[in-house]
């Protein structure tokens, strides 16, 4: 037996290890050595003894003859002072049991813990005895209860040469305590029968056993057992409810049916009842019965649930594991009182995966679209269930813009408006140049389906540029507009018109209509120069003539393209108002005839007058005008509204009309009145304004970028115009300043990426609002790259990665069944040396001095060993570890770590010994030497493996992987903690379905964190991260990352964890429903918060087996590709962002 002292500062133990041994049972030792001098006169077969000094410790070296009848020997170190034994209990090496024969053994005494003198004064002596063959033996101390059952049985173990026990009870039913490991052992039979007991005592080092066998009969009483049945269970209440006894061997009970409110009948002595249960609840009914005779009693408690009047409700929520095509959505049955289910996803493709009947199920829709899911539930006795549906979107993959378009009307005369048909695909951006540029403005368009107008004739090309967020590379289709210019016509240049109303008597209104042909412009003179209008230029005139009379018009007209006129001249005919033929009159007729001539010359002339109404007060055009006549003393009008663009709309006889300004700028409207009474006339004028419309507010930006890789700061110069305020998104959603409302911002951009800038300007004046996105890409100046094919085509895995100073590393490569391979990779990945092996290497690690690396690997016969490499790839001798054990390294390799003090702690998975699967556990000394020692690591039942292993900062370590009782039972998380001794101590994490540890890491909190596997269902697990205190006990920070894991790979390849400055960084490989990919999250120091993560997407399957974090910040992964069925190495070097420069 050995202490657990650790080799702070060991000479010997410190460069590689993490096994040590000392004398603990000194008094022991003492007998051991005057025995051997004074009684038993053995032979001592240590030989070259020499000592020497270094850093507070005593080495001791000495040799040990090789025997032909002994493989193993006792060594004591005998060290005296003037003549006085000194206390040695802090030695450790090879001394104390079962230590083999060879040359130079070691012993290192850490002589300050034990001794206060000159140490150059001592006397130094090993003794090294021959050690015998183990004899197991055990008798039977005592049986408890009279040898019925249950008793407890204590033996005593009288074995000899042997140091370490195996009992076996042959009591299976008591699971684990079935076995021991102590010396001295005692069981509790709970049953009766003849039970045959095994005791092997064994040597380690001898490997040789011996086991001893001795049966024992516990007798045992018939056995007591109490049950019932409940007749007429979940009833409404009043309920009346039976309870049948149907114990056996019994012959008194006890009843509580568990309902105080009965009062005295709550209890019975009877042996069957019934009871009257008047309120609903579950009542917890116990029955007591004995056996009189022999005194046993059992006990059994039942429930009685009496029910209330519930109606089910139904209800779920769910959680898709990608927005996209294929999508495994989860549901949470929020369901309440309801006892079964039924769901259907609306998915008649998935077959009979449409439906289920379980309480959370999980769907997998293959396919994009929309799918309205519906979960029936019943509730206790009801015929039609309560359901509840949601409809669930499953998006397409989105994919970049095309795009498109058609020219609804081609190959026209100008000037010829053409509409274009907007045809492109997943594009939501569009930006048109229509190849005009003479029309200004006008010539681009960023509607979806414009039009446009050519004026002149030509071949025109229009561009269109179709974008979508998401995507940086934009689509271009471009196309040709063809205008036609019009053919000059022989021109057959005609002036005509047609008076309307003709001789009419003065004051007379005479209306123009022209029917001229080929006419471009008009020229009227109306022949009556006493009047203030006598020419007009429209097309279709009137004219006022006032007195009677002949007069002359004239119509000239011209083509302006043929440059040609043309002249027509007609007569209009005004006559005099007629005069009264004088007859004779009665008195009455005349007088009649004064009072009406008396009005006629008391007549009053007309009064011209408008107001103009504007709609709203909108007067920007086009602008609708209302015009409200006030004239007076009038009863016909003319209008003329200044606007000879709009034709014959640009006059009218109206008398309160209305009248669309197209285009902006002054209007002189005029209004002419006539009163037909007095034949007077009367023009008023007013000027009608229309103002132009606002411009609608433009955005657009330029980006200024103030170096070329990030961190680094963004200008950005406004553009935009007709707009007062603007909103900026940088795109950057890691910032807390990822938005401004400033006219010119800059933002500071610290990790590389693609960012999408956008800038909404708004007119506050219009409300209108433009936003105008770009996309900005930023790079690192890390060294970044993807390795695979440069590495040979034999080497499938890489296992390990270590650095090397100037951001160089050493990589562990497997080859396909031929051995391993050891590359030096300099910065950029290039292989700037090589070393072979003809066996397998698993890991490497550095030691503490940093000048060599030590590996751990297995020989072609199996044999486990350690060999050291240097950074020039030259290597040591390699050190083998004698036990005959067979390795599990399908997956979960061999690995080491190196604790505080510089020992090397070895750690893997063996297969075929005492348990199908366990865990062996090995230490060396910083010379490589292996450090024995005489107990198992872990002396606990059932199946072990580990899966990672690290030091700690006692000087042991601590391991972390999965537990089982036996094959099919659940799988537990192990976490276990090895001390300064080699002693092993193991605690269980349990949870209601399988979870293993993946990965463990010393804590920010003095614990530890354990990257760990939950199964979620039967073929995949959950990747997440949990904290443990120092001696495993559960905290509550766990964290669950978006990392799925199919059951099959879990252990086969490894997520790996470290830590760093500002928390811990994690590589795993996660299955995205179609494939795997490498992902890279960041934890924080508490562990509780995600703070994001980075998905690394390659062709093909990626899996990871390390994690480094590289001297420039970077992060190396390691591990294995899988692309059309080959497995390939892999390195991925990414920026300290987990990006890649591409």
């Amino acid at each position: 037996m050995f202490c657990g002292n650790d080799l702070d500062g060991c000479g010997i133990a410190k460069k590689y290890g993490k096994m040590k041994r000392c004398i603990t049972y000194f008094a022991l030792t003492l007998m051991l050595l005057f025995a051997g001098k004074t009684v038993m006169s053995q032979k001592n077969y240590a030989t070259n003894v020499s000592k020497s000094l270094a850093d507070e410790k005593l080495l001791i070296s000495y040799d040990l003859v090789q025997t032909d009848e002994a493989k193993s020997f006792s060594v004591v170190l005998f060290i005296t002072s003037g003549g006085s034994q000194v206390k040695t209990s802090s030695a450790y090496g090879d001394v104390g049991n079962n230590v083999s024969p060879g040359r130079e053994k070691a012993i290192v005494w850490y002589f300050k813990d034990d001794f206060g003198g000159d140490i150059g004064n001592v006397s130094v002596e090993v003794l090294a005895y021959k050690e015998n063959e183990p004899q197991a033996i055990f008798k039977i101390v005592s049986v408890g209860n009279n040898g019925f059952a249950p008793c407890e049985v204590v033996f005593s173990n009288n074995s000899s040469y042997a140091n370490e026990y195996q009992w076996n009870f042959g009591d299976p039913t008591s699971s684990v305590r079935n076995l021991s490991f102590e010396k001295d052992a005692r069981h509790i039979y709970e049953n009766g029968g003849v039970f045959s007991i095994s005791l092997t005592a064994r040597n380690t080092q001898l490997n040789m056993e011996s086991t001893y066998y001795q049966s024992i009969e516990i007798k045992t009483h018939d056995p007591v057992t109490a049950d019932f049945d409940i007749i007429n269970n979940n009833q409404l209440p009043p309920a009346k409810v039976s309870f049948k006894n149907t114990s056996e061997n019994a012959d008194s009970y006890r009843w509580n049916f568990g309902d105080p409110s009965l009062g005295r009948k709550n209890e019975s002595d009877s042996k069957e009842e019934t009871v009257k249960y008047k309120n609903a609840g579950t009542f917890k009914v116990q029955l007591i019965v004995k056996n009189n005779f022999s005194g046993l009693t059992d006990t059994i408690t039942k429930d009685v649930v009496v029910e209330s009047e519930k109606v089910a409700e139904a209800g779920f929520i769910y959680t898709r594991s990608s927005e996209t095509a294929p999508s495994t959505v989860t549901f949470k049955n929020t369901s309440s009182n309801a006892e079964r289910y039924r769901w259907d996803f609306a998915d008649p493709s998935s077959g009979d995966k449409n439906s289920s009947e379980e309480t959370d199920p999980a769907h997998l829709f293959s396919e994009p679209g929309t799918y309205k899911v519906q979960l029936s539930a019943w509730g206790k006795g009801m015929k039609k269930p309560a359901t509840f549906s949601e409809v669930i979107t499953i998006n397409e993959l989105p994919k970049p813009p095309e795009a498109r378009f058609s020219v609804s009307n081609n190959n026209m005369i100008g000037p010829v408006t053409v509409i274009f048909n907007n045809n492109s695909l997943n594009a939501t951006r569009f930006f048109w140049d229509f190849g005009d540029p003479e029309s200004g403005k006008e010539n681009t368009s960023d509607k979806k389906e414009p039009s446009h107008t050519y004026k002149k004739g030509g071949r025109y090309k229009v561009v269109l540029t179709a974008s979508s967020p998401g995507f940086s590379r934009e689509s271009v289709a471009t196309d040709w507009v063809v205008v036609t210019s019009p053919s000059v016509p022989e021109i057959a240049l005609t002036a005509k018109f047609i008076v309307e109303n003709n001789n009419n008597p003065a004051p007379a209104i005479v209306k123009f209509t022209d029917s001229s042909s080929n006419a471009d412009s008009f020229s009227w003179d109306f022949g009556d120069p006493d009047s203030d209008e006598n020419t007009s230029v429209l097309k279709n005139p009137v004219h006022i003539y006032s007195e009677e009379g002949r007069y002359k018009v004239t119509l000239t007209v011209k083509n302006d393209n043929a440059d040609q006129t043309d002249t027509f001249t007609d007569f209009v005919v005004v006559t005099g108002q007629p005069k009264p033929v004088k007859e004779e009159k009665s008195a009455e007729v005349a007088e009649v005839a004064e009072v009406q001539q008396v009005k006629e010359e008391v007549a009053v002339s007309p009064v011209a007058g408008f107001n103009i109404e504007i709609p709203e007060g909108k007067n920007v055009a086009p602008a609708r005008i209302i015009f409200s006549n006030t004239s007076e003393n009038a009863d016909s009008f003319a209008w003329d509204f200044g606007d000879p663009s709009s034709g014959s709309s640009n006059v009218s006889i109206q008398k309160n009309p209305e009248h669309v300004f197209q285009s902006p700028g002054e209007y002189k409207v005029t209004l002419a009145v006539l009163s037909k009474s007095s034949g007077k006339e009367d023009v008023f004028e007013k000027t009608v304004v229309v103002s132009k419309p606002k411009a609608p507010p433009i955005a657009d930006f330029e980006i200024n970028l103030k170096g070329e890789f990030t961190p680094l700061t963004a200008e950005f110069k406004n553009l935009s115009s007709n707009a007062d305020t603007y909103k900026w998104n940088f795109g950057d959603f890691d910032s807390n300043n990822n938005e401004s409302t400033a006219l010119a911002p800059s933002h500071y951009y610290q990790m590389p990426g693609n960012y999408i800038v956008t800038l909404e300007a708004t007119n506050s004046e219009t409300g209108e609002v433009a936003q105008a996105s770009k996309e900005i890409s930023f790079k690192s100046s890390y060294s970044t790259y993807i390795k695979s094919d440069d590495f040979d085509k034999e080497n499938e895995n890489v296992l390990s990665l270590v650095n090397l100073p100037g951001n160089e590393y050493l990589a562990v490569m497997k080859q396909d069944g031929k051995g391993s391979s050891v590359l030096k990779l300099d910065n950029s990945g290039k292989i700037t040396g090589r070393k072979d092996f003809d066996f397998y290497v698993y890991e490497i690690i550095p030691t503490q001095e940093a000048t060599s690396f030590m590996m751990v690997g297995l020989d072609p016969s199996g044999k486990l060993l350690i060999m050291e490499i240097d950074p020039a790839l030259k290597t040591g001798e390699p050190v083998y570890f004698q036990e005959n054990q067979n390795f599990k390294t399908d997956f979960a390799y061999p690995q080491l770590a190196l604790a505080v003090n510089n020992e090397l702690g070895i750690a893997a998975n063996t297969v075929g010994g005492r348990y199908p699967l366990d865990i062996s556990f090995q230490k060396a000394d910083k010379s490589g030497r292996i450090v024995p020692f005489t107990d198992r690591t872990f002396k606990y039942v059932g199946n072990k493996m580990f899966t990672d292993i690290i030091p700690t900062s006692d000087g042991g370590f601590a391991i972390t992987g999965y537990w089982q009782e036996k094959d099919k039972s659940p799988l537990l998380i192990l976490f276990g903690k090895i001390d300064r001794r080699a002693h092993g101590d193991i605690h269980l994490i349990s949870s209601e379905m399988n979870i293993i540890g993946c990965d463990i890491e010393n804590s920010y909190q003095g614990g530890f964190a354990i990257l760990r596997g939950e199964e979620i269902r039967s073929n995949m697990y959950e990747i997440s991260f949990t904290l443990v205190d120092k001696d495993g006990g559960p905290t509550d920070c766990a964290n669950l990352l978006p990392c799925s894991v199919k059951s099959d790979d879990v252990l086969r390849y490894k997520p790996s964890m470290i830590k760093i400055d500002d928390g811990y960084a994690i590589a795993s490989h996660s299955y995205s429903g179609s494939d795997y990919d490498i992902t890279l999250y960041w934890v924080d120091k508490s562990g509780n918060e995600l703070i994001r993560y980075e998905v690394l997407s390659l062709p093909g399957d990626q899996f990871v087996m390390d994690l480094v974090n590289a001297e420039d910040g970077g992060y190396l992964i390691a591990g294995t590709q899988k692309v059309n069925g080959k497995m390939k190495a892999l390195i991925i070097k990414t920026d300290p962002w987990g990006k890649l420069n591409k």
